[in-house]
Parts: C-alpha cells; sequence; structure tokens
C-alpha cells in the first residue's frame, strides 16, 4: 500500500517509476497536486484492487494501459481536467465494482463494454459524454449508484433499469434523455433518490413509484410529463422533497398526502393542476414550502393549511382559488413569502396577519378582496407588498403616523444641536484654514523631488500648488489625500504621508519621499479588497454589493479566517477560498473547528457565499434567494449511508421560483 493522499506537494507530474511497484495493491494519491497525463507505467501494477487519483490537476486522456489492471476493483479519477474518450479494453477489468470519473472534461460515448461489467457504483456526470446510455447497464446485479448528471445524453433511459439491481440513487439530470421514466426503478424498494430534472422525459409517472416507500427525495421537475399523478405517490411517507414544476401533469393534489409525514418541500408548480386543494394537507405538519403556482386549481383554501407551522413559503398565485381567507393564519410564524396573487378571493383580509412578524413578501393582488387594510400591517418589514387590483376601501394604515407625534420633540431638540455643531465646525474650520495658508505658503518648493516611474504630462510645482485644505477628501493612518485638477482638466489622487520610518542609508527629508509607512501599505491591501469590489462597476453602492459583503460574511463563518490575512499573500479571502478549493478541496477551505458530521450543510453555506461574492453582480443572488437557500440548509434530511470525502452533489434543492442564480 502507498498513500501520499492531502499533502501540500509542490507540483509535479505522476512518477513514472510506480510503475515499477508490482507488487502494490493500494494506490491513494489523492490530492496532491499532480499535474500532466497519467503514466502509461501505472498499467503494469497487475495487483492493483484500489486505484485513487482524485482530486488533482491531471490532463490529457486516461491512459489505454488502465484496462490492463486486471486486479482492480476500484479507481477514483474525479475532479480532475482529463479529457478525450474512455479508453477501449475496459472489459478487461472484470472485478471492477466502483468507476469514479466524475468532473472532468471526457467526452464520447458510454461504452458498453463498461456497462456489461458487475458495476455497483458508476459515477461519471460533469462531463461531456454524448449518446444513448447502453441497456446493459440495467443487467449489473449489484448497481446501487448511478449518477450520470450534466452531460450531452440522449435517447431513452433502459426500461429494466432497477429490475435486477438494488439501486439507491439515481441522478440523470441536465441532459438530453426522452421517453418514459421506467416503470422498475424501485422494484427492489431500496430506491432513496429519483433525480431527473431538465431533461425531456415524456408520459405519466410510473404508477410503481406510488408503491416506493424508501423514496426520500424525488426531483422530476423540468421535464414533458403529463397525465395524473399516482394517488400513492402523494402519500410516500419518507419523501422531504418532491419536485414536479414546469411538466404537463393534470388532475388534483390526492387525499393521500395525509400520509407524506415527512414532507418539507412540495414543488409542483406550472403544470395542469386542477381541482381543490385537500383538507388533508393540513396533516403534513412539516411542510416548510408549498408551491404550487400557475395551475388551475380551484376552491377556498382549506381551513386545516392554518396548521402548518413550519410553512415558511406559500405561492399560489395564477390559479382559480375563490372565497375567504381562513382564520387562524397567524399561526403561521415562520412564514417569510406569502404570494396568492391572480386567484378570485374575496372576502376582508384577516386581522392575524399583521402578527406574521417574518413576513416579507405579501402579494394579494388581482383578487377580489373588500373592506379595509388591516391596521396591523404598518408593523411589518416588506420587501414585497402589493394589494393591487382588489375592492380595499377606507384609509390606509397611518403608517408612522402616530409614532411621530411622540417623537417631534426629539426632532427639534436633534436639529438645534445639529445647527450649534454646524456653526461650531464653520468657525473651527475658518481658523484652522487661516493658520494653515500661512504655513504653506514658508514652504520652500525647490527642497521637493518628483520622482516618476513613468512619463507624466505635468510637474511637482502643478501638484504642490493645489495641496490645501480646500482638495483635502480623505485621511487615513498615513497621511491626508488630496484631489488634484491638473491643468490638461485630468483629475488625480495624492496623498501626503506623515513622517514616518525612514529607509536606512537615506537623509530625514520627508519631502523627497522616502517615507516607509507598514500603515500605508495596509490601507492599500483593504481599498483594493472592498471600495474597489463595490464601487468599480457602477460608483455607487447597491443591493449587489451589499449581498458581496454579506457573502463575505459567510466565508469567514465557514472558513473561520479574518477577511484579510497574511497567509494570502496577494489575494483576499474569496480569491483564497477559490484557489484553495481549485487546488486542494474543500477539506482546505472549511473551519476545522466545525464539526465534521455537519460536513454536507457547511458546504451547502460555502456554495451561497461563493454565489454572494461572485465578480460578476448581476449574477450575484437576490438577498431574498440567499434566505432561501440558508432555509433549505437545514430542511434536507440526509441518507445514512457514507458519502465520498471531499464531493459535492450541486443538485441540492434550487428554487424554481426565482432565476437569479444557479445553486
Amino acid at each position: 500500500m502507498l498513500n501520499l493522499s492531502y499533502n501540500p506537494f509542490h507540483p509535479g507530474r505522476i512518477p513514472p517509476e510506480l510503475g515499477n511497484l508490482t507488487n502494490l495493491e493500494v494506490l491513494w494519491l489523492t490530492e496532491c497536486n499532480l499535474l500532466g497525463e497519467i503514466p502509461h507505467s501505472l498499467g503494469r501494477l497487475k495487483k492493483l484492487t484500489d486505484l485513487d487519483l482524485a482530486i488533482n490537476n491531471l490532463n490529457g486522456p486516461i491512459p489505454a494501459s488502465l484496462s490492463e489492471l486486471t486486479s482492480v476493483v476500484q479507481i477514483e479519477l474525479y475532479n480532475n481536467s482529463l479529457t478525450g474518450e474512455l479508453p477501449p479494453g475496459m472489459s478487461n477489468l472484470t472485478r471492477l465494482r466502483l468507476l469514479d470519473a466524475s468532473m472532468n472534461q471526457l467526452s464520447g460515448q458510454i461504452p458498453d463494454e463498461l456497462c456489461r461489467l458487475q458495476l455497483e457504483s458508476l459515477n461519471l456526470y460533469e462531463n461531456n459524454f454524448d449518446g444513448s446510455l447502453p441497456e446493459s447497464i440495467a443487467n449489473s446485479p449489484n448497481l446501487y449508484e448511478l449518477r450520470l448528471f450534466r452531460n450531452k445524453l440522449t435517447g431513452e433511459l433502459p426500461q429494466n433499469l432497477g429490475k435486477n439491481s438494488p439501486l439507491k440513487w439515481l441522478d440523470v439530470s441536465s441532459n438530453q434523455f426522452s421517453g418514459s421514466i421506467p416503470p422498475t426503478l424501485c422494484e427492489k424498494g431500496q430506491t432513496e433518490e429519483i433525480l431527473m430534472i431538465h431533461n425531456y422525459f415524456s408520459g405519466e409517472i410510473p404508477a410503481s413509484l406510488g408503491e416506493c416507500h424508501s423514496l426520500t427525495r424525488v426531483r422530476l421537475g423540468h421535464n414533458r410529463l403529463n397525465g395524473e399523478v399516482p394517488v400513492g405517490f402523494w402519500g410516500l411517507p419518507h419523501v422531504y422533497l418532491m419536485e414536479l414544476v414546469e411538466n404537463e401533469l393534470s388532475g388534483p393534489i390526492a387525499k393521500t398526502i395525509a400520509g407524506a409525514a415527512n414532507l418539507s418541500l412540495l414543488i409542483i408548480a406550472k403544470n395542469n393542476f386542477t381541482g381543490s386543494i385537500p383538507e388533508e394537507i393540513g396533516g403534513v405538519e412539516s411542510l416548510m414550502e408549498f408551491s404550487g403556482a400557475d395551475n388551475g386549481f380551484s376552491g377556498p383554501l382549506p381551513q386545516s393549511i392554518v396548521r402548518l407551522g413550519q410553512l415558511g413559503t406559500l405561492d399560489l398565485h395564477n390559479n382559480e382559488l375563490s372565497g375567504e381567507l381562513p382564520n387562524g393564519i397567524q399561526s403561521w410564524t415562520k412564514l417569510n413569502e406569502l404570494n396568492l396573487a391572480n386567484n378570485q378571493l374575496s372576502g376582508k383580509i384577516p386581522d392575524g396577519i399583521g402578527n406574521l412578524t417574518v413576513l416579507n413578501y405579501l402579494d394579494f393582488s388581482g383578487n377580489r378582496l373588500s373592506g379595509r387594510i388591516p391596521v396591523g400591517l404598518q408593523n411589518m418589514r416588506l420587501n414585497v407588498f402589493n394589494l393591487s387590483n382588489n375592492r380595499l376601501s377606507g384609509e390606509l394604515p397611518p403608517l408612522a403616523e402616530v409614532k411621530s407625534q411622540g417623537y417631534i420633540w426629539l426632532l427639534r431638540c436633534i436639529f438645534i444641536l445639529a445647527g450649534l455643531v454646524f456653526v461650531v465646525g464653520v468657525v473651527w474650520f475658518y481658523l484652522k484654514y487661516k493658520n494653515f495658508k500661512k504655513a504653506n505658503r514658508a514652504i520652500d518648493k525647490s527642497k521637493w523631488t518628483l520622482m516618476s516611474f513613468h512619463k507624466l504630462g505635468f510637474s511637482e510645482y502643478e501638484i504642490l500648488d493645489c495641496l490645501d485644505e480646500d482638495n483635502v477628501i480623505g485621511t487615513g493612518a498615513s497621511g491626508k489625500v488630496y484631489k488634484v485638477v491638473l491643468t490638461s482638466g485630468e483629475v488625480v489622487a495624492v496623498k501626503k504621508l506623515w513622517r514616518g520610518k525612514v529607509k536606512e542609508c537615506e537623509n530625514d527629508d520627508v519631502e523627497k519621499g522616502w517615507v516607509q509607512d507598514d500603515g500605508f501599505e495596509a490601507e492599500i491591501k483593504f481599498a483594493r479588497i472592498y471600495v474597489v469590489e463595490k464601487y468599480a462597476y457602477t460608483l455607487r453602492v447597491n443591493e449587489k454589493s451589499d449581498i458581496y459583503s454579506f457573502g463575505v460574511v459567510i466565508l469567514e463563518l465557514v472558513t473561520g479566517r479574518l477577511p484579510v490575512d497574511p497567509e494570502f499573500g496577494e489575494k483576499d479571502l474569496v480569491k483564497w477560498v477559490c484557489t484553495t478549493l481549485d487546488q486542494k478541496g474543500v477539506d482546505h477551505v472549511i473551519d476545522p473547528k466545525l464539526d465534521s458530521c455537519y460536513k454536507e450543510e457547511v458546504c451547502k453555506v460555502l456554495n451561497i457565499g461563493l454565489l454572494c461574492t461572485s465578480p460578476l453582480p448581476i449574477n450575484r443572488p437576490s438577498m431574498r434567494r440567499v434566505v432561501k437557500l440558508l432555509q433549505e440548509v437545514g430542511t434536507e434530511k440526509h441518507p445514512q449511508t457514507a458519502k465520498k470525502e471531499g464531493k459535492l452533489s450541486p443538485y441540492y434543492y434550487e428554487d424554481t421560483s426565482d432565476h437569479g442564480s444557479v445553486a
């Protein structure tokens, strides 16, 4: 056994001499800063059972000589930059059970000879594979994991996939698959995750999936599925995420939903669902999000819906709901978003809505609501508040009018005090200005020396004439900064340094510019990190720059580091995180003080921080989106099966109602 994993070696190639270790059975070189191509000499390791070269910077093709590793059981090549097709001759690897070549740039078709092996786990996601998935993969008797998402695969899935194997995790999302969903996916009754979003699947959801009680996570959104959802599917007892968004599904929500005791996220927007929302939905006590917008739901909201105390989002806009809003909605103490726009709701807005203290998105527009707007709404902090196109009457709530009367006396005192401070400040400034003018006239310009490192269009005298207090625009630890308008019309900033530590072997003439000051250097390192980022694009602070700052705070929490650290060198925290992730992996970024049992949740929070600090402001999510993502981190319940260390799947729940960013 040779294990050199997770060592910060200097970048280098895999020594071809390793092929001489012919008795080697285990070779682990995970995250060793390796680069270059995989040497052909590794094919001489005939006794090798486990080869792990993951999380490096390896490039080039996978050498055909690896097909000579007739004893190998596991090959890990994920998270590199490998290119080309999978090598021929893989049928020789008769003992191979686990292959992971994900997160590379591999292309071509998935070989049939590979799929004919008795594989247990096949991970080829995030590559450029095309063509169809060979039918032979369905004959693997022990296949429990198949992850092929984010490729360019086409055609239909094998219709007997899962019939002969204990399939647990299937993820074929973001491909171009078509045809129907194989009805045998849960034949062995062990399937936990079915992720098939962003494809062209059509037909009905198989009735057999309505009996798959082992399911915990189902994402079938963004396809062309039609017909009614199987009755049993609504009530699967262990599913916590059910996403069917943007299909052509029809029919009602079945009353069997009462059995979905673990359901937290029900995302069924943009379909053709009809009928009334059943009273039984009030029994789904774990429900945190119910998004059913852009359907044909009708009738009143069930009274039982107010029992959903964990509800954070209720979005049913663009339906045909009618009747009055249910009483008791004040029990939605965790509700963040309430969108019932464009329905046919009538009656009054319940007074209890003013008690929803965390609500920040409220849209009742396009309904038939009448009566007065509840006074309690004035106490809420809403980012979105829309009651347009209704039949409301009476006066608007007084908002801050009543409160302001109690503070009139305080405001008057503040204005008087501010006036006094202003007058005193003007007098003080005038006196200081006169003294400075006198002192400034005494400067002998002949003592100044201008040292230029490139050709300039102005002289030191033009600068010196403008170094007076009228032109001061800032003061730092190392001196004052002056705004200087040159005769050419160009505007420059000039910093006049305080007397500091003078370099050795030089005279003590500060005016010659030889002052060395660590505070000035620190100041420069700090503009570069924040001022430049915040103002470079728009020259003003906006929501996106605030989100950037929030993202930096998230990265501080996850990494346990300050925004500026000597270890970063020329980088700031954001660049350090990105570089370290690429070169060393997530384990070198996360604060080691954080409990490892929460690693997956911490990784998701890290991803959110990286989204917020995207270099282009347009790619950053809205704060509403950030809040949702952070809420989701605590909602998903994970299978007990151990995951491979250092690997992140991007397919945790992605909010389909906000297209501002991609998770």
